[in-house]
């Protein structure tokens, strides 16, 4: 497999919406998954970024962020800490495709392609965390009740 990463803007989202919607469903539970609303609110957004991974054209995983400084939930971090940060809201890779490396594939992507000096994230899930670890990110803090009732980690990288 030769992963093919390609950046959606909010013309082509259109194209690819209904597979980003099947891929948060296969892979998140209930209550860790973004409605549709909450969904195309982080995706259709003019600062948030998607990028998709894929497999001889079949979309396999996707990765959105926005900018720290738009998002309300990451008051906890200064403004200076939030300036020049791009939050990963969701990061998702289809099951068939899992323990490929994707993931991480995906983040140094956006690391790459990206001009943010900081990435920050949540992860609630040791898969995730080990994911973000090999992406670069380190550990800087927990969060007890992390939407609803999961522990999650705040997880930050520096370019």
């Amino acid at each position: 497999m030769t992963p093919e990463f390609k950046q959606i803007n909010n013309t082509s989202l259109d194209e690819v919406w209904s597979r980003i919607l099947s891929i948060e469903e296969e892979c998140f539970p209930e209550d860790l998954r973004f409605s549709e609303e909450e969904l195309l609110d982080n995706c259709g957004n003019s600062e948030s970024v998607l990028i998709t991974v894929s497999d001889n054209g079949d979309i396999a995983g996707f990765c959105n962020v926005r900018p720290a400084h738009a998002l309300d939930y990451l008051d906890f971090e200064t403004i200076e800490e939030r300036k020049d940060t791009l939050y990963v809201v969701d990061i998702a890779v289809m099951k068939k495709y899992q323990n490929r490396g994707l993931g991480t594939l995906m983040l140094k992507y956006l690391m790459e392609s990206t001009t943010a000096k900081r990435y920050s994230a949540h992860v609630v899930s040791s898969s995730s965390k080990s994911m973000f670890l090999k992406a670069g990110f380190t550990e800087a803090g927990t969060f007890e009740k992390w939407m609803g009732e999961h522990s999650s980690i705040y997880m930050t990288c520096v370019k």
